[in-house]
């Protein structure tokens, strides 16, 4: 049977602001142990050998395959335990009921699964929860993205809308309009006056069309930005979320309602590309998170209960880090591929580099060299057929915490596509290159044929072109906003004068 259709888990946090910081800790750890709770009893129905994770006297071995399984179907059985507690008796929630998962062979029937969750006395705060549900499961999603790129992406269309043809038939007319159906469609980045130079701007846009408005805040700009054309019921929140991203722009409530009305991705592409092309000098305010696969959260939590606390922050990264760099935990995944290639996917996967400059990498990481998407065939055709391998996983050297707010002393974070985006708040030196360069120069991309307001696509050029003279004087910029650290007797020391530099090196760039 083939997986049931997420609900969107679309959560609103703003009734922790008047929280105290001490009252919103304890909340979010709560939420993490009941989620671990629920992690353990699905661990608990598999037969020892098809368990996640194997520890020994060595340290842990996590099988990401089988992590990876484990996080569907938790995600799975909390979206039926969020619909029941909303007393939903749908049609979508006798899906959930009905709908058999299997783990390395292993069925797992979810409206059993949820039966046992309740009897254990586990009781979840979804609005706390549901967030960190989000963020603790969604490796699949950075993974499958490192390995598919940005250009083509998921939609859900509603195929019961009525047309002018079928007017024409009133009983046909009525039966559309009183149900809801929809499917999942592809598109790509053209149809939206995108190019591959945009593709720093598109996290999370080839996740699945519910986990897209789970993690509002972590998508990229164009990605929030497409999803206001695309997205008309959850308007509110996402065009939030893109007003955050675009604070720095002086024209960004005029943007919001122009992709508001756009309607299609015919009509918004002019303004799109014209953003687009903005954002390449200077974008939004980063909301970068790590994703470790559960089973790697799982064991964080157990080793060290205070990671439960910082997530992303430069604790777990270091824990996480000094695990790696004694072997006490390796990664096992099924590839055809070299173990250095994998070892470098599931690193971008974890936090994000895939957007980010190699040459920034190969400074700040226990790995020397990287390799290009396009060097990496061989490492996802048919992997499923793969054999198992036991990976090193790359680990930090340098640590900053994740960027999470503007890079950059100009109007925004420098994140050009022809060049990257930053993963980490760390500062740096920033290069553009040649190929970037005369993309701006020069405006080419696709043709677009925008019906929004002109004088809004023209204000955005302009300020384009200012930015790109002002670019031209000096093709490295600084950026950061926190020195980098390393470590020394157990604790965190600031490196004065550590300011890696781009080497204009991507993940998606051209082959040498």
């Amino acid at each position: 049977m083939s997986d049931p259709e997420y609900e969107p888990m679309v959560v609103d946090d703003t009734e922790f602001e008047d929280m105290t910081s001490e009252k919103k800790e304890e909340l979010r750890v709560q939420a993490v142990d009941d989620l671990m709770k629920i992690y353990d009893l699905i661990v608990g129905k598999l037969p020892d050998d098809k368990k996640p994770s194997r520890e020994n006297m060595d340290g842990v071995i996590i099988n990401v395959d089988i992590s990876n399984q484990i996080s569907r179907v938790l995600a799975t059985v909390y979206t039926f335990l969020r619909k029941s507690d909303a007393k939903n008796t749908s049609n979508s929630s006798e899906k959930y009921k009905q709908y058999k998962a299997e783990i390395e062979g292993t069925t797992i029937q979810i409206e059993e699964l949820a039966k046992l969750i309740v009897n254990s006395g586990i009781k979840l705060n979804f609005l706390v929860a549901t967030p960190l549900m989000n963020l603790i499961t969604n490796f699949k999603c950075c993974f499958d993205e490192v390995r598919t790129g940005v250009t083509k992406f998921p939609v859900k269309i509603d195929t019961k809308q009525p047309t002018k043809k079928r007017k024409l038939n009133a009983a046909s007319t009525s039966s559309a309009s009183s149900s809801k159906k929809e499917k999942t469609d592809s598109r790509n980045i053209s149809d939206y006056g995108l190019s591959n130079h945009h593709i720093p701007l598109l996290q999370g846009i080839t996740f699945p069309p519910e986990r897209r408005t789970g993690l509002l805040r972590s998508l990229g700009p164009l990605t929030q930005a497409i999803l206001l054309v695309n997205e008309k019921k959850y308007f509110n929140k996402i065009s939030n979320a893109l007003r955050s991203s675009l604070q720095m722009l002086p024209m960004k409530e005029e943007v919001i309602i122009a992709l508001k009305h756009a309607g299609s991705p015919g009509a918004s592409a002019g303004l799109l590309k014209e953003l687009g092309d903005l954002l390449i000098l200077f974008t939004a305010r980063a909301t970068r998170k790590v994703y470790y696969p559960i089973a790697v959260w799982r064991y964080l939590w157990k080793v060290r209960e205070d990671t439960k606390k910082t997530f992303s922050g430069m604790v777990t990264q270091y824990i996480f880090t000094h695990l790696c760099e004694t072997k006490k935990l390796r990664l096992e995944i099924k590839t055809k591929g070299s173990t250095d290639h994998m070892a470098q996917i599931l690193f971008h996967a974890m936090y994000g580099t895939y957007l980010d400059d190699l040459g920034i990498l190969q400074q700040i990481t226990s790995a020397e060299s990287w390799a290009k998407r396009s060097e990496m065939t061989e490492t996802f055709v048919k992997r499923s057929t793969g054999d198992s391998k036991l990976i090193n996983p790359i680990y930090l050297r340098k640590f900053a915490k994740m960027a999470q707010a503007l890079q950059t002393r100009t109007l925004g974070n420098v994140d050009p596509t022809a060049t990257c985006r930053p993963s980490f708040s760390g500062v740096r030196k920033r290069m553009f290159s040649n190929e970037f360069s005369t993309y701006l120069k020069t405006g080419r991309s696709i043709s677009t044929f925008s019906s929004d307001p002109m004088t809004l696509q023209r204000a955005i050029r302009k300020l384009k072109e200012d930015l790109t003279k002002e670019m031209e004087k000096d093709s490295l910029l600084l950026a950061g906003t926190v020195k980098w650290c390393t470590v020394a007797n157990g604790n965190f020391q600031e490196l004065e004068d550590f300011r890696p530099e781009e080497r204009a090196l991507y993940f998606y760039g051209k082959s040498e």
